[in-house]
């Protein structure tokens, strides 16, 4: 499992990214950091599928990854290094992960990895589904749509009593 490490000094904390890893001022937070330019809640850190993704949560300060302010949630890769505040906090991976990373970002667009490449207890970045499942949840969508659009056009009212009769 991905971990998160905070080296301040002497203090050397980490934390195990969960589904949903909060840093911040509170010490409710998985990892809690106490300084005034940190935010209660100041950033959060969540595993995806395969991948990683960190997101500020509205701080004063802002959320800095590899030195560029974040301004939408983003990608982490092993070793990557968010800022918060005065702290700076390690991204770290295991080694399977990191293979799996590897796997995946060497791994042309719209072919996927061998199976023994990819641990079978993660979900795919796609959740799994088939490109013919995806093209029929789309025909639905738009199907429910254009049905709402019609229904909004014509009146519930005389839909319903058309359907009735």
């Amino acid at each position: 499992m991905a971990r998160l490490i905070v080296e301040s000094g002497a203090d050397r904390r980490e934390v195990a990214v969960g589904s949903w890893t909060v840093i911040g001022r509170l010490k409710t937070c998985a990892l809690p950091l106490e300084d005034k330019t940190v935010s209660r809640e100041h950033v959060r850190v969540w595993q995806d599928g395969l991948r990683y993704l960190v997101q500020d949560l509205g701080s004063k300060s802002g959320t800095f990854l590899n030195g560029r302010r974040l301004m939408m949630p983003a990608s982490l890769s092993h070793g990557d290094t968010l800022k918060v505040g005065p702290f700076k906090v390690r991204f770290e991976l295991t080694e399977e992960e990191q293979a799996q990373d590897r796997t995946w970002a060497a791994t042309p667009p719209g072919v996927a990895p061998t199976p023994s490449a990819v641990s079978s207890r993660r979900a795919s970045p796609a959740g799994g589904r088939s490109a013919a499942t995806d093209f029929l949840l789309y025909v639905v969508l738009l199907t429910v749509f254009v049905g709402v659009a019609w229904a909004s056009r014509f009146g519930f009212g005389r839909i319903l009593d058309k359907v009735l009769s």
